[in-house]
């Protein structure tokens, strides 16, 4: 779905006037959600207590300009499933027509979607109600004087997470809200940057379209309880993307992974939390192994989605669920899409430019220099070592996972593979070789003459 900002909708749901704070990132994103609306669409909006429903809706006041029902911080997931249902059987019943779609979207704070409201959201995503649930992540109790919540990262200072000299902000690590929405294997689940505006959008617009509930996590920097300029939110809220703080990427059905916006290069974390006030004594030097360890826990969290090989991602789909209590007949369906499947995703690994440029071309021009001493007997067999190495590592991550019996039938696909890849390199090892052959032939000619 391409986005353009010609196309997008000239109607404001959410209206100005209201009493957010300048820079205010929730209510950057508030305005960007309805921007994925089609024109033959509404929404019904269900808000929790909290910061953007304290500041649009002080009596007798109000910034909304479609269905709007304010709600507990606990109940807002519940809420949105009885007016989703109430839809439906009005519909069935003939007692309800619109000339537009409508939606069903819930809005709710970390605090309402990560602790008080969790339950809740639970239970509408394993019931299975067609709505989209939005956790608008300022990382902190905002509404109620910066205190710390379940998404409050690690070492950030609030004022229930003073820093000391026994406790340096924040001992704790961030929840992961999406993992558990994914654990439930909804339709949708993403997170979301009001930096990257477009992926919003689209995101949105990919979970309206869901058939189920849908959620989406959506980092939204705050000014006041983080400490920084009112002008740079949208700076803070991409840097904490580029320096993959807060990676961007999207689950369907809880086990299809795909990064949205990839960061090949990061920047360090530091770039990130320098701007921040609550982070301002990870700048000290005797802070130096927190901000180690906290880079260490973003470096090993974003591999899980980027560097995982594709054969895995591919395979994960059909065989992590459980393990088999028995092993399957060999030509079973299941094992046979299994060993295509692998077959193919293997093979494209194998071709793409990435494989030859990091992996082969330095195997070949290392074995060509090392020609001239240990001869082709010593090079081929190392390198039809290293190469099915290389090749058979996704069939043991997957073997441990399924029988012995399609363990054993990946394997030797996987072999078969491996082996015609090999051939194919070493005919431009014998290439190279023989080019390198004839031009020293050559000077040495010409030497004696």
């Amino acid at each position: 779905m391409s986005i353009a900002l010609k196309n997008l909708p000239r109607e404001e749901p959410f209206a100005p006037g209201h009493s957010a704070c300048q820079g205010c990132g929730p209510a950057i994103v508030l305005r960007m959600t309805f921007k994925a609306l089609r024109p033959d669409e509404t929404a019904v909006v269900a808000f929790a207590t909290g910061c953007m429903e304290v500041v649009s809706t002080i009596y007798p006041f109000t910034a909304w300009r479609i269905p709007f029902v304010h709600l507990a911080f606990e109940n807002v997931a519940a809420a949105a499933s009885g007016i989703e249902s109430a839809l439906r059987a009005l519909e069935r019943k003939g007692l309800f027509k619109s000339k537009k779609k409508v939606h069903v979207i819930a809005f709710g704070g970390d605090g309402g979607t990560f602790d008080i409201g969790l339950q809740a959201l639970s239970g509408a995503l394993e019931r299975g109600h067609k709505f989209l649930y939005i956790c608008y992540d300022n990382e902190a109790y905002m509404n109620t004087g910066i205190q710390r919540s379940g998404a409050t990262p690690f070492a950030a200072w609030t004022t229930t997470s003073p820093v000391g000299s026994k406790i340096p902000g924040k001992p704790q690590f961030k929840k992961n809200l999406v993992g558990i929405a994914a654990a439930h294997e909804i339709p949708y689940a993403a997170t979301a940057s009001p930096a990257f505006w477009a992926d919003y959008i689209r995101k949105v617009r990919r979970a309206l379209d869901a058939d189920g509930p849908a959620l989406i996590h959506v980092l939204c920097p705050c000014p006041l309880g983080w400490r920084f300029d009112p002008s740079m939110t949208i700076d803070v809220a991409r840097l904490a993307v580029e320096t993959r703080f807060f990676p961007l990427y999207e689950i369907e059905n809880g086990r299809k992974y795909r990064i949205t916006f990839k960061v090949p290069r990061p920047k360090p974390i530091m770039e990130y939390l320098k701007l921040q006030g609550r982070y301002r004594h990870l700048t000290r030097p005797e802070y130096s192994d927190l901000v180690k360890r906290l880079q260490e826990a973003v470096d090993s969290f974003y591999p899980l989605f980027s560097l995982i090989p594709l054969s895995i991602l591919i395979m994960s789909y059909y065989m992590f669920p459980t393990p088999p209590k028995e092993a399957p007949s060999f030509l079973s369906p299941t094992i046979i899409i299994d060993a295509i499947l692998l077959s193919v995703s293997f093979f494209i690994s194998l071709l793409i430019p990435r494989y030859d440029r990091w992996v082969m071309r330095p195997i070949i021009s290392s074995s060509i220099r090392f020609n001239e001493i240990a001869g082709r007997w010593l090079i081929e067999p190392v390198m039809a070592i290293g190469v099915s190495l290389l090749g058979l590592l996704p069939c043991f991550l997957i073997g441990y996972w399924s029988s012995v019996v399609p363990y054993i039938f990946i394997s030797y696909i996987s072999l078969l593979v491996v082996a015609l890849r090999l051939k194919f390199h070493f005919e431009i090892i014998d290439q190279r070789l023989s080019r390198l052959g004839g031009q020293s032939g050559v000077r040495g000619k010409k030497t004696h003459s």
